[in-house]
């Protein structure tokens, strides 16, 4: 099965829950009503962010809890140093190879949240997939790890079934020298013009993960995926729905909650740079359209904070508030530059934000959703 291993309810999420507990505010004694709105300057773009119209959910509420192969052996090794530079801009290091196609960093912090990102999914879903792929894992498969990012989620697959072959591609060279001898990783970009240098009909899982919102040609990706499928193989995309959501009243409405006014910003950079932030919600027509049969969804609430009162989604909660407060600066950096703000306006916005996720009284989540399907037995299946 692909249940989680214990080891990742090791020390670290220790001592992140003792971090917590002495990094948060007080709460509040003032309604969270009465807030005002978050302090900063407004876009200096002469337009803003489309208003978002998230669909309504019929989702349970989350209770509220109390304070109280050889081929590919020396991959990473023999990498050209053009590769392996990354290139610095307002203090943060992004990759260099093909630079500007992701517009996040890739240093230190930001690989941290990956991990944390990575621990929230597995948490919060308790597998690693969805796709109903582990007898074929156990047999010997083919995998393909689109967007790897330092390759935890192939990394620990790789442990768990030595029998298969995982491959991660990513733009950054930022995995570990030291992995298992069945995991592999390549320097490449998922949307490159010449398409992928990889066999066609070749794997029977292709996974896709906290990525999408960052691809700009959606369709041709699908399409990709499924030629390099076998007949019979799964593709699977995961996603944080990165628009903060509310149950119960708790947050302020509108303009009034500096995080949803971020994640508004966001998604407008990331148009402006060519990409849809929230192209998940409309990945299981997508996948549909590319000639994937049996699409599923799975949605799920990742709460902002440690408010829930059962103690998996308190630990989801807590990793998901501290992977938004690191991320706040790298998040913001190049999308919003793109709608036209300084430095300095971004800094000043950021610190009203950070305010609100801290805020305990403000019972938000995020949705994380996962789409997969599998290309039809036979492969001479047209399209739709």
């Amino acid at each position: 099965m692909n249940s989680p291993p214990n080891s990742l309810r090791a020390q670290q999420l220790r001592d992140l829950l003792m971090k917590s507990a002495t990094d948060c505010p007080p709460l509040t004694q003032e309604p969270p009503q009465g807030r005002p709105a978050v302090d900063g300057p407004p876009s200096p773009a002469a337009s803003g962010p489309a208003v978002m119209s998230p669909s309504g959910s019929t989702d349970t509420a989350i209770t509220v809890g109390s304070h109280n192969d050889n081929e590919h052996e020396n991959d990473t090794e023999s990498l050209t140093d053009s590769v392996r530079e990354h290139m610095y801009e307002n203090r943060l290091r992004y990759h260099a190879y093909r630079s500007g196609r992701y517009a996040f960093p890739n240093d230190a912090t930001e690989q941290d949240r990956d991990e944390m990102k990575h621990i929230i999914s597995v948490e919060l879903c308790g597998r690693y997939f969805f796709s109903p792929v582990d007898d074929v894992l156990a047999r010997g498969a083919e995998v393909l790890d689109l967007g790897t990012g330092p390759g935890h989620w192939p990394i620990e697959l790789a442990d768990l079934n030595p029998n298969s072959t995982f491959l991660g591609i990513d733009l950054s060279p930022i995995q570990p020298p030291e992995v298992p001898p069945n995991c592999h990783f390549m320097v490449d970009d998922i949307e490159h013009e010449n398409g992928w240098d990889l066999d066609r009909d070749h794997f029977d899982f292709i996974h896709l993960r906290h990525t999408l919102h960052s691809v700009r040609n959606r369709q041709e990706l699908m399409q990709r995926a499924y030629e390099h499928l076998k007949p019979g193989g799964w593709f699977e995309i995961q996603e944080l729905e990165f628009f903060p959501l509310c149950d119960d009243q708790s947050c302020p409405e509108g303009d009034n909650y500096g995080f949803r006014v971020f994640t508004q910003y966001l998604e407008a950079g990331l148009r402006a740079l060519g990409s849809e932030m929230h192209g998940i919600r409309v990945a299981v027509d997508e996948m549909q359209a590319a000639g994937f049969e049996r699409v599923e969804e799975d949605r799920r609430k990742c709460p902002i904070g440690d408010w829930p009162a059962r103690p998996e989604l308190r630990e989801c909660g807590i990793y998901m508030r501290e992977t938004i407060l690191e991320g706040l600066k790298g998040l913001a950096t190049r999308p919003f530059r793109a709608l036209g703000w300084t430095e300095i306006q971004i800094e000043m916005f950021l610190l009203g934000v950070r305010g609100h996720v801290k805020e305990r009284n403000f019972h938000s989540y995020l949705f994380h959703r996962t789409v997969y399907g599998r290309k039809p037995l036979e492969s001479e299946t047209p399209r739709r």
